[in-house]
């Protein structure tokens, strides 16, 4: 049986939220070069979506998310 978040399938789930998030990654850094935004909030911005992006994977891929048996 495959996996399943919200009724979808969790690997395509899992790919749709980092495309996400790396779009979101990739403008911030645009803005972060037009001087936008401070170093420091492009810094936050980058580690909280790599922690979210780690923790996406890791909960699906290493099966550390609740799994029934």
């Amino acid at each position: 049986m495959s996996h399943t978040i919200f009724g979808k399938d969790a690997y395509n789930m899992n790919f749709a939220m980092l495309m996400i998030l790396t779009v979101i990654e990739v403008g911030a850094v645009a803005a972060s070069v037009q001087e936008m935004i401070t170093s420091e909030m492009i810094i936050l911005v980058l580690v909280s979506i790599g922690v979210v992006k780690f923790l996406g994977i890791a909960f699906i891929f290493m099966h550390l998310r609740m799994e029934e048996d």
